[in-house]
């Protein structure tokens, strides 16, 4: 009996959130294990559209999408949040997917008491051509309902942007992404690949996708390894800075403002499910070229038996 008590214990632990090797020594700030019958609202904010009410219609992207929150989209079925992307072409609005976000409900940047932070989600993507998913970033401080991607040092992307998962297509290439410098079109960023060995799709299974963040380092993790380490410019362009709202001269040439912005604020979550067009360039064909509003239409037609599907498992933030 004893024996058995141990071993129940043990598995137990197992089971609890943060209980592992990697969490050891790091306290859980916010999570969501999606063990509910819906959307936690108290956690996520469900956007709506198509970026319109941000003055970025197809949300900066010309995305071909428009969010919804009703179930076909957006649910929370067998512990897992589902994001799902459909065609209906005798809908208004054929194309139909999934974005939420914890903006005015969570947010977390490295400071006291905790100087790294540790975001991370298991998910299971889909595969098809103009498909889009992403686990990523945006400054909540000084943000408000009617800007996306507004913060502390000025609109997009002045105040930065974080993209810990972005894949597309047949989602064998994933990127980790940072956004910053000036205001668009003065913007700039950097990107780091990871292919999984043999050239497999990152549909095939599920992985869990990191970033570990200090107030002068971040770095991107997926199932555990390392693939990519991005610094503070501090002050500087030797690495990520923000010219903030309005620099002197030219963008170009202009100073950085010191210390180590964007990324110095409160950043909140998003996970979407985006659908690409003629102009979107994250999805564009392996050959260059662009993915047809035909060609999209045809890859979520073939998957209506195995849907277009974003499912995450869960998502933890951590602190130490």
């Amino acid at each position: 009996m004893a024996r058995c008590a141990a071993l129940a214990a043990v598995f137990l632990c197992a089971l609890a959130v943060g209980c592992n090797a990697q969490t050891s020594g790091w306290k859980l700030l916010w999570n969501d294990e999606f063990q509910g019958k819906e959307l936690n609202r108290a956690k996520w904010e469900p956007q709506i559209g198509n970026g319109c009410q941000f003055d970025i219609p197809g949300w900066g992207n010309n995305e071909m999408q428009w969010y919804t929150d009703v179930p076909q989209n957006l649910r929370v079925e067998n512990g897992r949040l589902v994001l799902q992307a459909l065609y209906d072409g005798a809908a208004r609005k054929p194309f139909t997917s999934a974005r939420v976000r914890t903006y005015g409900k969570f947010a977390v940047g490295p400071g006291q008491p905790y100087k790294t932070i540790r975001i991370e989600s298991r998910i299971k993507v889909p595969r098809g051509m103009g498909v889009w998913p992403a686990f990523w970033l945006l400054p909540s401080d000084g943000a408000n309902m009617g800007c996306s991607g507004c913060g502390r040092h000025g609109v997009w992307a002045a105040s930065g942007e974080i993209d810990i998962m972005e894949l597309a297509n047949d989602m064998k290439s994933l990127q980790g992404t940072l956004h910053y410098g000036g205001e668009w079109p003065a913007n700039t960023y950097t990107t780091a690949y990871y292919q999984l060995p043999g050239g497999a799709s990152f549909a095939d299974d599920w992985h869990t996708f990191r970033l570990d963040w200090t107030k002068k380092q971040m770095k991107w993790y997926v199932d555990g390894k390392l693939f990519s380490t991005k610094y503070s410019g501090n002050g500087t362009r030797n690495g990520w800075f923000s010219l903030g709202a309005s620099p002197a001269g030219d963008p170009a040439t202009a100073a950085p403002l010191p210390g180590d912005g964007p990324f110095d604020q409160k950043f909140y979550i998003i996970l979407n499910l985006a659908l690409g067009s003629e102009g979107t360039q994250f999805t564009t064909n392996h050959n260059g070229a662009a993915v047809t509003e035909e060609q999209l239409k045809l890859a979520l037609q073939a998957a209506a038996g195995q849907a277009a599907q974003m499912h995450v498992d869960w998502v933890r933030v951590y602190g130490q």
